[in-house]
C-alpha cells in the first residue's frame, strides 16, 4: 500500500503574506507601489456542510488542448456536489460555471477599496500590508548627491605613444522607498482601503541563478565596446542596500553611452532577480501528489507524448528512473498536465471555489511541485548544435532555441507520495524582476545640479598624477559577517623602478561597513611611473574560531578599475525535515542528520547535527554551515536512533545546493522494525 506522508507547513512568528492578495498605490511622482496583505487577523473559514470535489486538472488539460486546436475553450473545472447539496446551492455553482468561460482576470476579482478580497476570510477591520520594492535608481549620498561618475578621458599621444582614450562609468544603484515617498504611501492606503496601514517593505530573498544582479546594455556588454565590467553580482535583500557596476569604456563605447543618455530611455539599465515568499490561505481541503500513479501510468505517457521526435537524447523507459534527468519548462508543464489526466495530482475541496481562484490554486502548487521536486538551471544551446537553427523560421523559435530554463530533478527521495493540507497555509515563491534605467530626464537633472559628476578630462593633465582604486566587499561577505567573519585587511603596495615605492593598508569591519559602506578607496601618486595603473595587493581574512586564511598569502596584481573582495566560504543553509507521526510508529525516538564538506581545503565532518524528535515534536532544523567557494560540495549522512534495535547509521550522500535534506526511512530499517514489534519484548 502506498504510504502517503502528510506534510504540515510550520508557520512562523513573523507576518504571512498572502497570495495574489495585492493592492497599486501610484504616487505623485508617478511611481506605482504594488503592497501585499498579510493574514493579520484573518480567521480560516469554518468546513462547510455538503462536501464537494473539484476535479479540475484533468479538465484544465483537455482545455489547454483544445485550445491549441482552435476549439472553443470549456470550462477548466467540473464540480460533483455531494448528496447533502441544496438545489441553491448546485444553481450557484452552475452560474458561477458558465462565468468560468468569459475568464476574468484576478486583478478583476478584488478590489481592496470596497472591502473585496480574493480571498475568504481576509477582510479583517484591520489590514497590514507590505510594499513590494520599487523599480531600482541610482543611490544618492548622505547629502543627497547622486553616486555617479561618467568621465570621458583622452591624451595629446597616440595608441602608439602610449595614448589612451575612452571612458569610465561608475554608479552605486539601490532600491525602496525615501521616508517621505513611505509617509505618502501610508496616507494613500489608508484613503483607499479602510483600516489599512503600511508595515514596511516585503522581505526579498535572492532569485534563480548564481547573479542576481546585472547590468542590461547593448554598448556595455560582452563584445561590445566595454574594456571590462565589474559588478557586485548579488541584488541587494534590503531597501538603501546598494550594490556597484562599474565600466571601462573605449572612445566608442563612451560616446555612445553619453548620446544615449541624452535620449528618454538610455542604454544603461540594471536588472534585479529577485523573490518572496507568500501563502495561499488554508481552505478545507487537501492536495494528493501520487507519485506511484504517475509511474503506473507512464508507459501510455510515452505512446502519447512522442518527446524523443522533437528533442535529442530523451527516453521515458529510462527517465522515470533516473532522476538525473534535464526537463525544458515545456516539459514539466507537460508532465504536470499528464499527472493532472492520471489523477496523480488530486484537489479536493469542501469549498465553494469555482472561479478563477481555483487557477491560481492550481498554478501556486505547480509552483510548489516545481520548487519541490525540482532544480531551475539556465541554459544556453551548444555551439555543436546550432546548425538545428536553420530548420526554425520563427524569431521566436530561434529567441528560445538560443537560450531556456531546464529543471533538474532534486532526487529519489523527493519523488514520494504526499499529501498536503490545505487546512494549512501553503508557501510559494513569487519571483519578481525589477528593472531601472538611467532615463534622459534623470542625465540632465543630474547633470545641471552636479556638474562634478561628468568630466572630459586629458589624462596627460598635471592633475592626474594620482590614481584612486576602490575596493568593494562582495555581497557574500557583507551577509555573514556575523557568523562567519571577524574582520578583513587589505594591503595595497606600489612598486616603482625610481624607488619611493607606496604601500598602505586598511582593515573592514563589521562596524566600519555599518558606518562607512562596503567600498574603500585608496588613493596613490602617479609620479613617472610606466604603468601607473598597476598595483599590487593582499588580502588576509581573520574568521570565526580563530582561523586566518590564506596561511600563506600572496600578492595579486591589481587595476584601478577597481577590485571585488571575496570571501573564501560561501554560506549554506542546510534544513532537514522528518514525518514525525511515522517515526513514532516505526518506534524511532530520533533522527539526527550529519553533513560534511570541504573548509579551508580540507574535508570537515561539522561536529553539529541536526535532531528531529517525535517526543520534542521537532519536525524540522536547521543550520549554517560555510563551505569553500572553490568547492561548494556537501554529503550528509542520516541516522536513526530505535527504541529496541538502537542507532543505524545511514550512508553518506550528495546535498542539493537548497540544502534541504528529507529524513526518508530505510525500506531495511521499515522492515527489521516490524519483525522486531512482532517479537514481544523479554521482561
Amino acid at each position: 500500500m502506498a504510504f502517503l506522508a502528510v506534510i504540515s507547513v510550520c508557520g512562523v512568528a513573523a507576518a504571512k503574506l498572502i497570495y495574489e492578495e495585492l493592492v497599486t498605490i501610484t504616487l505623485d511622482d508617478g511611481t506605482s507601489v504594488v503592497l501585499v496583505m498579510d493574514d493579520f487577523g484573518v480567521q480560516r473559514p469554518e468546513p462547510s456542510a455538503g462536501a464537494s470535489a473539484v476535479k479540475q486538472a484533468k479538465f484544465d488539460y483537455l482545455d489547454r488542448v483544445r485550445r491549441a486546436k482552435g476549439v472553443a475553450p470549456a470550462p477548466p473545472v467540473t464540480v460533483v456536489h455531494g448528496p447533502a447539496a441544496s438545489q441553491v446551492q448546485q444553481q450557484r455553482y452552475a452560474l458561477a460555471e458558465k462565468r468560468m468561460g468569459v475568464g476574468k482576470d484576478l486583478a478583476g476579482m478584488r478590489d481592496h477599496s470596497k472591502g473585496k478580497m480574493l480571498w475568504a476570510g481576509t477582510a479583517g477591520a484591520e489590514k497590514h500590508y507590505y510594499y513590494l520594492p520599487p523599480p531600482p535608481r541610482v543611490a544618492r549620498d548622505g547629502e543627497g548627491r547622486p553616486q555617479f561618475l561618467f568621465m570621458k578621458f583622452t591624451s595629446d599621444r597616440t595608441a602608439e605613444q602610449g595614448g589612451v582614450t575612452g571612458g569610465i562609468l561608475h554608479f552605486l544603484c539601490e532600491y525602496g522607498l525615501t521616508p517621505e515617498q513611505e509617509r505618502e504611501l501610508g496616507q494613500k492606503l489608508a484613503a483607499k482601503v479602510k483600516g489599512a496601514k503600511v508595515m514596511g517593505a516585503v522581505r526579498m530573498e535572492q532569485g534563480t541563478g548564481d547573479s542576481t544582479f546585472r547590468i542590461v546594455s547593448g554598448t556595455m556588454s560582452e563584445g561590445g565596446f566595454a574594456q571590462q565590467i565589474v559588478g557586485s553580482g548579488k541584488a541587494p535583500l534590503l531597501p538603501g542596500q546598494k550594490v556597484a557596476a562599474a565600466a571601462r569604456l573605449d572612445a566608442v563605447g563612451a560616446v555612445l553611452i553619453e548620446e544615449s543618455l541624452k535620449r528618454p530611455t538610455s542604454d544603461i539599465s540594471v536588472e534585479f532577480d529577485l523573490a518572496y515568499t507568500s501563502y495561499l490561505p488554508a481552505f478545507d481541503g487537501t492536495i494528493t501528489f501520487d507519485w506511484e500513479m504517475f509511474q503506473a501510468h507512464v508507459d501510455e505517457w510515452t505512446q502519447d507524448y512522442q518527446h524523443t521526435a522533437t528533442r535529442k537524447g530523451w527516453n521515458w523507459a529510462k527517465a522515470r528512473y533516473d532522476y538525473e534527468h534535464v526537463y525544458t519548462s515545456d516539459e514539466l508543464r507537460e508532465l504536470y498536465d499528464f499527472m493532472c489526466e492520471h489523477e496523480a495530482i488530486r484537489v479536493e475541496w469542501t469549498e465553494s471555489i469555482v472561479d478563477e481562484r481555483l487557477e491560481a490554486i492550481r498554478e501556486a502548487f505547480f509552483r510548489f511541485m516545481e520548487t519541490s521536486f525540482f532544480e531551475r538551471q539556465p541554459f544556453e544551446i551548444p555551439e555543436d548544435e546550432e546548425e538545428d537553427d536553420e530548420q526554425m523560421t520563427s524569431p521566436e523559435e530561434r529567441g528560445n532555441r538560443s537560450r531556456f530554463d531546464r529543471f533538474v530533478a532534486k532526487g529519489e527521495e523527493a519523488m514520494t507520495n504526499k499529501t498536503i493540507s490545505m487546512r494549512v497555509t501553503l508557501p510559494v515563491k513569487v519571483e519578481l524582476a525589477l528593472f531601472g534605467n538611467i532615463s534622459g530626464a534623470w542625465y540632465r537633472e543630474a547633470r545641471q545640479e552636479y556638474p562634478e559628476l561628468f568630466a572630459e578630462v586629458n589624462v596627460d593633465d598635471p592633475f592626474f598624477q594620482q590614481r584612486q582604486v576602490a575596493f568593494t566587499l562582495d555581497l557574500d561577505a557583507v551577509e555573514i559577517f556575523d557568523q562567519a567573519i571577524n574582520f578583513v585587511t587589505v594591503e595595497v603596495r606600489k612598486q616603482r623602478g625610481a624607488g619611493r615605492d607606496f604601500h598602505t593598508s586598511f582593515t573592514l569591519t563589521k562596524d566600519e561597513i555599518a558606518a562607512n559602506g562596503p567600498t574603500r578607496t585608496v588613493t596613490y601618486a602617479k609620479m613617472r611611473d610606466d604603468s601607473p595603473e598597476v598595483f599590487d595587493y593582499l588580502v588576509r581574512w581573520s574568521l570565526r574560531g580563530g582561523v586566518e586564511w590564506p596561511a600563506d598569502p600572496t600578492w595579486s596584481r591589481g587595476q584601478w578599475e577597481g577590485v571585488t573582495l571575496a570571501p573564501p566560504v560561501l554560506p549554506l543553509n542546510v534544513e532537514a525535515e522528518a514525518d514525525l507521526a511515522e517515526l513514532e510508529e516505526l518506534g524511532i525516538t530520533r533522527a539526527t542528520v550529519e553533513v560534511r564538506y570541504r573548509q579551508f581545503g580540507k574535508d570537515v565532518t561539522d561536529s553539529r547535527s541536526l535532531a528531529l524528535s517525535p517526543a520534542k515534536g521537532e519536525p524540522l532544523a536547521s543550520m549554517m554551515i560555510f563551505r569553500d567557494r572553490s568547492d561548494t560540495g556537501w554529503q550528509y549522512r542520516t541516522n536513526f536512533y530505535h527504541k529496541r534495535l538502537g542507532r543505524q547509521q545511514g550512508g553518506w550522500q550528495r546535498g542539493g545546493e537548497d540544502g534541504y535534506v528529507y529524513c526518508t526511512v530505510p525500506e531495511a530499517l521499515r522492515l527489521e522494525a516490524a519483525v522486531v514489534d512482532a517479537i514481544p519484548a523479554v521482561p
